[in-house]
């Protein structure tokens, strides 16, 4: 697991914490019912919690990858067997 100084800051935080954890069980809640139809599915959270924003990219095989936005900035978080790529938000470089 990867975990940065400012994503530190935000697991410190009880009220970020527990929104960023609600926002990985929508999205895996998500990811298994259309992964059960076996569609690409693609998601990412509206809401930003102190900078960082959920998204994960499942394809029919697997793979993923990082959004455009992505700025080099990333953390893991498990949830039901699930792998969940934590970014770092960077709309206000682009």
């Amino acid at each position: 697991m990867l975990l940065l100084p400012r994503f530190l800051a935000t697991l410190a935080n009880p009220i970020a914490y527990c929104q960023l954890r609600c926002n990985v069980r929508r999205l895996s809640k998500a990811a298994k019912e259309i992964e059960n139809q076996r569609l690409w599915w693609s998601c990412y959270s509206t809401a930003v919690i102190e900078g960082w924003g959920v998204m994960v990219l499942i394809g029919e095989t697997g793979s993923e990858k990082a959004p455009s936005w992505f700025n080099g900035e990333v953390a893991v978080i498990w949830e039901n067997d699930m792998e969940f790529w934590v970014y770092s938000l960077g709309f206000a470089d682009h």
